[in-house]
């Protein structure tokens, strides 16, 4: 997210970044991250409106469309409001405009612990969903409802802000925090993907021993198409997950153990750009891989182009 210090005798974390792109003359890089961020910004609200503002997914379970609403709401607040404030950082900093940076190293900080941190929560409460429903069986709907499921999002809604303001009283304690609450969220995503895995591998496994493959009808291969489905999608899901967020959890877990280098300022600010990106992939994964979020999607498209002509 930001680039900030760990004891007085440190340059200021604006002064740090700006001192690292002179010395390595990696403006132009600065200058990429920048286009690219504003490019995100747009895809990420533009992907995310589409996804929040349809008006049902069909064959999901309430519950499951309030965590999509939820992750899609979430996900557009990053594309408006951490992402332009991070591209905002980058240029005071490339133009060292160091006194304003501090005040936008701030917000980035602030907001993307808030936003990122709910967005990551959301997204593993849906790993966690997508498990239940696997496991549970005809429990399911009776088990993950509405209510429960509302109260999960309202807490993350309290949880997260509150943490953040730890931002105000120890950066130390703030940073560390965020690398646990991330990669308690991995792991535990990590756990509910590979349980969906290898349960939908071994059910696959059992399907097709039970039924040669002369005498499949239409049913067997219509689950076993679907198994090979949601297997897919579940990994899909995952590796997008990992990838943008487990590369920042390792380089703050670095910085906290050394000192601020040049390397780890560049490494710091190629990984929240990751991260961000995570907010524009999640809808284009959810329309390209879930046929119900794709309909969803398409209806509303349908809906306005109607209306506008």
């Amino acid at each position: 997210m930001g680039n900030s210090s760990f004891g007085t005798k440190q340059l200021s974390p604006c002064a740090t970044s700006s001192e690292a792109l002179h010395d390595l003359s990696l403006v132009w890089i600065a200058y990429i991250a920048i286009s690219i961020n504003i490019a995100l910004c747009i895809t990420a609200a533009f992907g995310n409106i589409l996804i929040a503002l349809q008006e049902d997914f069909r064959r999901l379970h309430l519950p499951s469309k309030l965590l999509f609403r939820s992750l899609a709401s979430t996900d557009l607040a990053v594309g408006l409001i951490s992402q332009p404030c991070f591209v905002m950082h980058l240029l005071l900093i490339v133009r060292k405009r160091l006194s304003i940076c501090q005040i936008t190293e701030g917000v980035v900080q602030i907001s993307s612990a808030i936003l990122c941190g709910i967005s990551i929560f959301t997204l593993t409460a849906i790993s966690v969903d997508r498990l239940l429903a696997l496991l549970l069986d005809l429990r399911y709907r009776q088990i993950v409802t509405f209510a429960r499921v509302c109260g999960i999002i309202v807490a993350s809604w309290l949880v997260f802000p509150s943490f953040a303001m730890l931002f105000f009283w120890n950066i130390h304690v703030f940073m560390i925090t965020l690398c646990v609450i991330v990669l308690l969220c991995l792991a535990a995503s990590t756990f509910c993907y590979m349980k969906i895995y290898f349960t939908l591998r071994y059910r696959q496994i059992r399907v097709s021993q039970q039924s040669r493959p002369g005498q499949m009808n239409n049913s067997t291969r219509a689950h076993l198409a679907t198994y090979n489905k949601t297997v897919s999608n579940s990994l899909w899901i995952y590796f997008t997950l990992i990838a943008s967020y487990l590369p920042f959890a390792i380089v703050q877990v670095v910085r906290t153990t050394h000192d601020q280098s040049p390397s780890i300022v560049i490494a710091e600010g190629s990984t929240t750009s990751l991260l961000y990106l995570n907010s524009s992939l999640n809808p284009v994964i959810y329309f390209w891989r879930i046929r119900e979020v794709r309909q969803a999607v398409k209806t509303t498209v349908r809906r306005f182009c109607s209306s506008c002509f």
